[in-house]
């Protein structure tokens, strides 16, 4: 079963998820021997997978850790296989990264976007089909200089959501719109700077730009940002907000299509455990949070991260483990 699927347990009067409760609150459930129904896939090698997409059947496909080929998870093996692109009929048959990739995304047809740079900080943009034939190769020209912290969406019209920010001279943050054959259709200049980290670009179900950031406003404090924009580029909201508890900030934030809300999370060092939090769009105010204990996981917390698919497909990521969250919707 997906995590968030799981039946809820009646405890006296009150009903209580089986993985979020307060333990003190409830210490006949502390002492219940139940058998967790995680749906886990162990890999069968120890893999860095940061940069990775699901699928809308579910499915995970990363980078290599030279970030310069792609990967598939055989979920019934969990060994990783090479995702085999086809070049396009006009292309020759030389390798078909020469460069670093340095994003991936899937859009709902489950077609494959992948921003990559090569040394001579030329960024491109290549596009394959489901059927993993490259429909589109162009190179981005109104990327105007090199970039140290870069994020991609995708639009229901199928275009292109880059959020980038450049590494000097003053560590601004750009969102650009633009075609899969590489033409510019916006550019949204968003006056922040280094004060503000990205952690995601996502696009809602009416075509607005949701950039979510955490800022640095002094010694060890945080604070998330959320920032939308009409289709147009003009700033619609801005909405500051924290996780309900463990933590000042959240470690990674993204908008989901299907329930319209921001999933956000954050790794609890201290404890071993993972909060996802589900939060209004519109108010970014807090609607239900699940606590993973993660005491049974192959690897450490460290390594977790969640990815989803616009679908509402959602999953846990770590070095040796990948668990399914959320089914995709039908």
């Amino acid at each position: 079963m997906a995590v968030f699927d799981w039946p809820m347990i009646q405890c006296g009067k009150q009903v209580v998820h089986p993985i979020h409760y307060d333990k003190e609150s409830f210490p006949n459930l502390k002492e219940m021997p139940i058998t967790l129904p995680w749906d886990i896939v162990v890999l069968e090698e120890e893999h860095t997978m940061t940069n990775s997409a699901l699928t809308k059947k579910g499915d995970l496909i990363c980078l290599t850790e030279d970030k310069t080929d792609l990967q598939k998870l055989d979920k019934t093996t969990g060994m990783l296989q090479p995702y085999c692109l086809s070049p396009s009929e006009s292309n020759d048959e030389s390798p078909q990264f020469k460069s670093k990739i340095i994003h991936i995304a899937v859009d709902e047809e489950d077609a494959l976007y992948i921003l990559s740079v090569d040394e001579g900080a030329v960024y491109t943009l290549t596009v394959y089909s489901a059927d993993e034939t490259r429909t589109h190769h162009c190179t981005l020209g109104f990327v105007e200089r090199a970039i140290d912290i870069w994020r991609i969406a995708i639009t229901k019209d199928k275009n292109v959501v880059l959020c980038l920010r450049y590494c000097s001279p003053l560590k601004d943050i750009v969102v650009y719109v633009c075609s899969k054959s590489g033409e510019l259709i916006h550019r949204i200049v968003t006056g922040l700077k280094d004060d503000h980290e990205i952690e995601s670009v996502s696009v809602s179900c009416n075509g607005e730009i949701t950039l979510t950031t955490f800022r640095w406003s002094g010694v060890f404090k945080h604070s998330n940002m959320l920032h939308v924009y009409a289709s147009d580029g003009k700033l619609q909201k801005l909405v500051k907000f924290h996780p309900s508890e463990g933590s000042d900030h959240y470690g990674g934030i993204f908008y989901n299509q299907v329930t319209k809300n921001i999933i956000g999370y954050v790794k609890q060092y201290g404890t071993g455990k993972i909060l996802i939090e589900s939060l209004s769009s519109p108010t970014a105010q807090l609607q239900c949070s699940y606590l993973l204990y993660t005491t049974i996981l192959p690897d450490t917390i460290y390594s977790s991260h969640l990815v989803y698919h616009t679908n509402g497909a959602l999953a846990l990521v770590g070095h040796r483990h990948f668990i399914p969250l959320q089914k995709p919707s039908k």
